[in-house]
């Protein structure tokens, strides 16, 4: 009778050990990975840019990033874009692309870029 009540104990105290862990398990405060949203400025991805015009590079920038790069085609007309070829962020390959062209990346909401004169090359208009 003894081993019995000594295994029925052993069986007891094993499943409150076992509770115990789920219920600390439960309760432990969770530790997540902060994830960029898709179509993240800040997400690394492979890009793989010829040389070719701006407004062609930065079509397929887009393309590659899933992002949404608007421009006026007349602000990147005649101008050249360089080679790009790496793993980067959406927003160092656009850096890349836009240098020396007095053009930046704006973003104007989660996914969706603007390509605008920069801030530091445009002159203040005075009125009339």
């Amino acid at each position: 009778m003894r081993t019995a009540l000594s295994t029925s104990s052993r069986t007891l105290l094993s499943a409150l050990t076992l509770l115990v862990a789920l219920v600390m398990a439960a309760s432990a405060p969770r530790t997540e990975a902060v994830v960029p949203p898709p179509g993240s400025l800040d997400i690394e991805t492979a890009v793989d840019l010829s040389a070719r015009p701006l407004g062609e590079a930065l079509r397929a920038l887009a393309k590659q990033t899933n992002l949404q790069i608007l421009f006026e085609a007349g602000l990147v007309a005649g101008r050249p874009a360089t080679a790009i070829h790496g793993r980067m962020t959406p927003r160092a390959a656009l850096s890349a692309l836009l240098q020396g062209s007095g053009l930046e990346a704006y973003e104007q909401a989660p996914g969706v870029v603007v390509i605008r004169v920069a801030m530091r090359t445009r002159i203040p208009q005075t009125a009339p």
